[in-house]
């Protein structure tokens, strides 16, 4: 028994009437941001509010699916990592060999937490933006076991730092300790 040749011939009718790009279910549009190092970007659930940081720049906001962007009044000579509630209401951002900084009001103020300055890498935050996480790594100083810190309560202060990192001292990247 032969198999049917339905689909192949369906979606040969498809490209024929659509063109190819009906084969790819994205578009792809330049936005107005500045040409810069990205390293990071975090997006509301609608993707209409976005967070986005650059290498020795700034972070930016984007309130309309990153047609435009605002910079904001966070910027580090490293990198950030960058997070955002579903609504895109909170954010929360770190800077490696600085601090972690949260936001509840899309990016237009920033408070510095409590957390320690440290190598921090990367940070997440729960869809209601009320539970954060924070990543350290500080391999400059030979010790690869980084850290992970979590808050419960938007991030300005109540961070827990396992019990036994409390005291723990950070390799800027010149080498120099804090």
């Amino acid at each position: 028994m032969k198999s049917p040749r339905i689909f192949p011939l369906a979606l040969a009718q498809l490209i024929a009437v659509s063109g190819p790009s009906a084969l790819c279910a994205q578009e792809w549009t330049p936005t107005s941001a500045p040409v810069a190092d990205w390293q990071a970007v975090a997006s509301s659930a609608d993707g209409g509010k976005l967070v986005a940081a650059a290498w020795g720049g700034s972070v930016y906001t984007s309130t309309n699916s990153g047609t435009t962007w605002n910079v904001t009044g966070l910027s580090s000579s490293s990198s950030f990592g960058v997070g955002s509630s579903a609504d895109g209401t909170k954010l929360v951002a770190a800077s490696w060999g600085g601090r972690v900084y949260s936001s509840t009001n899309s990016g237009s103020d920033w408070q510095t937490t409590s957390l320690p300055v440290a190598p921090w890498r990367s940070v997440g935050s729960s869809a209601d933006g009320n539970k954060l996480v924070a990543v350290a790594y500080d391999g400059l100083s030979g010790n690869l076991s980084g850290l992970i810190s979590t808050s419960t309560n938007s991030g300005p202060t109540g961070w827990r730092l396992p019990p036994d990192q409390s005291s723990r001292s950070f390799a800027q990247p010149t080498g120099r300790r804090w």
